[in-house]
């Protein structure tokens, strides 16, 4: 490409290991052979919410939250503290898949992880993450019947 559409001209390579896709406005997303964000660039900018907190910081944690096995695996560690194969039996899923989930959640900064002889354990960072589910139940529209449209969400808190 001759960069005239917006993007920089390369093949969407980057030279990592990863392979990078082009993003509107210069800014570009590397993405690890092993699903992991490795690196994302923010704008130029820093857009802060009007409470001062950045809005890039916000969309990480909930970007790691959006998959259904880490807001599983997230909800069984509001019960208290597990360890990685507590946590793959409880998702189903292989040694490696449940670790790359558990990467990116503590990448985010949702989960800490401290290890004890040859297991690791996963505990929430903070104790509000109930809350915060309670809170994104009162938005979310109910199920209708029929496939009819759900009903209006109450107001939350």
């Amino acid at each position: 490409s001759d960069g005239s559409d917006g993007s920089d001209g390369s093949d969407g390579s980057d030279g990592s290991d990863g392979r990078a896709f082009g993003v509107a406005g210069g800014r570009y997303l590397v993405i690890f052979e092993n699903n992991q964000m490795d690196r994302l660039l923010a704008p130029s900018y820093s857009v802060r919410t009007p409470s001062g907190v950045s809005a890039h910081r916000r969309v990480v944690v909930l970007k790691a939250l959006a998959h259904p096995t880490r807001l599983l695996l997230t909800e069984a560690l509001m019960q208290g503290e597990l360890c990685v194969n507590a946590l793959r039996e409880l998702a189903g899923v292989d040694v490696s898949t449940v670790s790359k989930h558990l990467s990116v959640l503590k990448g985010a900064g949702v989960l800490h992880s401290q290890k004890r002889g040859l297991n690791v354990y996963y505990n929430l960072a903070c104790d509000c993450f109930g809350e915060f589910l309670q809170c994104v139940d009162q938005v979310c529209p109910s199920p209708a019947p029929n496939g009819l449209r759900g009903a209006q969400a109450s107001a939350c808190c």
